[in-house]
């Protein structure tokens, strides 16, 4: 098992949730174990984007595309 830390940040409040995942855990997967949805109902991890230090990765693709290549989108 490794450590990481899920964090989520708004203005008025921001909380950092450490949690113990078994090596070759996705960050999405981490963020529902976390529990972060609980603190704040108002993110959905399914649909979110999510950063690992400043850089914004993407649970999934975004869903106005027409082509995906990578994580490089063509919309519509």
């Amino acid at each position: 098992m490794i450590q990481v830390e899920v964090a989520y940040a708004r203005p008025d409040r921001q909380e950092i949730v450490p949690v113990n995942v078994p090596e070759g855990t996705t960050a999405l997967e981490a963020a529902k174990l976390s529990g972060i949805s609980d603190i704040f109902p108002e993110i959905d991890p399914d649909t979110i984007d999510m950063g690992v230090f400043g850089k914004v990765i993407r649970t999934r693709p975004p869903t106005n595309c027409v082509k995906v290549t990578g994580w490089n989108c063509i919309a519509r």
